[in-house]
């Protein structure tokens, strides 16, 4: 879910204003009874720094929501199967003899291949991050965006040799796991056909 790990980081914050508060109504009563003026203004420093911490987590996250919604906009809600349907049709042209002329070991390979150039793009991040020297360039969101695009297009074709509904199969691997854990959130899905069913058994 867009911006689940600004709503962690914002819970976090505003616990720790709640006791930067405490602290800090803890010093002032101690100021007011001849305690130190000092620390009393260290701790309202502190607050006002989680207060500013806490407006900007919340902007962030509302940013990214933002910006999800006009991506589901832009793609019309693409699905799973739609994207199927393209990705296998384009790949033909390259693969006449059929997805099947591949490998699933050759398809991870070009899923593995994707995702060590994703890896190298991130890795230039922390470089940046940690101001350390060595990168040629300086990695874009674009650039992220399409290696995360070509993970995810050959992911779809090895899941499609493999005769794997990738849709299908995420949610329903979604719903177990919340189940597990005991979360809410669940993938709304069709009930199974009886045939389906036994298959899998």
């Amino acid at each position: 879910m867009p911006g689940c790990g600004l709503d962690e980081r914002l819970i976090a914050l505003t616990e720790q204003l709640a006791e930067a508060n405490a602290r800090a109504d803890e010093w002032r009563n101690q100021a007011e009874g001849g305690g130190s003026h000092h620390w009393n203004k260290l701790y309202r420093a502190e607050c006002l720094q989680r207060q500013d911490d806490v407006a900007r987590i919340g902007a962030e996250r509302e940013a990214a929501e933002a910006r999800a919604a006009q991506m589901f906009e832009r793609t019309k809600g693409l699905t799973f199967n739609e994207f199927r349907s393209a990705n296998v049709a384009r790949c033909l042209k390259w693969h006449p003899q059929g997805i099947a002329s591949w490998s699933a070991s050759d398809w991870l390979t070009a899923v593995t291949g994707e995702l060590g150039e994703l890896a190298s793009l991130l890795k230039m991040r922390n470089r940046e991050r940690d101001g350390l020297p060595g990168n040629k360039f300086s990695p874009t969101n674009r650039q992220v965006a399409d290696e995360l695009a070509d993970v995810l297009t050959y992911l779809d074709l090895l899941a499609a040799m493999l005769g794997v509904d990738l849709g299908l199969a995420a949610a329903k691997k979604f719903n177990e796991v919340s189940e597990r854990v005991g979360f809410p959130d669940r993938i709304a899905l069709q009930p199974e056909p009886e045939q389906s069913k036994e298959k899998e058994k």
